[in-house]
């Protein structure tokens, strides 16, 4: 007996006016007002530069950090030190950052009530949105940097995967429609679990 669309998204319902369904990710669409007014807001540019300095500073407070340990101080080479403090920082920041992100990428798109209609009112959707491009500029960041030091022995594997990861995250933002933020914003976030 074939499942009920309707049927199949109440079962998965969290309470009466809230259900979860695949159907807000294939056919719905961002609004362009919620995309396009996220690059009017001050507050966006004053996250994505805090987000900048946080990160700058990240990496040599826990190049200190690591210095402590021994077997760190032993490792042969500088780029074997650069290698072991990037994959350090990047699991700091994925621990604190993924369950963010994924609440955002589950609320933007999974969520609608049940009518098939999405619950987010416009403000909603603007604030949600800017979050997730803040976190892509997080981790577009991290993998800059992470670029910029490995320059004295780069692997094109890993120049050619940290870039993809990059430009990911930048054509939701130079293309902010509703179908590149829908889909970087989920190849980011899917990056993060390749990390």
């Amino acid at each position: 007996m074939p499942i009920h669309p309707t049927t199949y998204t109440q079962s998965f319902s969290v309470n009466s006016t809230m259900a979860w369904s695949l159907e807000p990710l294939l056919r719905t669409t961002v609004p362009t007002e919620a995309t396009v007014s996220i690059f009017e807001d001050i507050v966006f540019y004053r996250t994505s530069f805090l987000i900048f300095i946080v990160i700058s500073i990240i990496y040599p407070t826990v190049h200190k950090l690591l210095q402590c340990i021994n077997s760190y101080n032993e490792l042969e080479s500088l780029a074997k030190q650069i290698v072991v403090l990037q994959h350090t920082v990047e699991a700091i920041v994925l621990v604190i950052a993924t369950p963010i992100f994924t609440y955002l990428m589950v609320k933007v798109n999974f969520t609608q009530d049940p009518n098939g209609e999405s619950m987010m009112s416009l403000s909603d959707i603007k604030t949600d949105i800017s979050s997730i491009f803040l976190c892509c500029i997080c981790f577009m960041t991290m993998y800059l940097y992470e670029l910029s030091s490995r320059i004295d022995s780069p692997r094109p594997a890993f120049f050619i995967h940290h870039l993809l990861a990059v430009l990911d995250g930048f054509l939701a933002i130079i293309f902010p429609t509703a179908v590149m933020v829908k889909t970087c914003s989920a190849l980011v976030y899917f990056i993060c679990f390749e990390a």
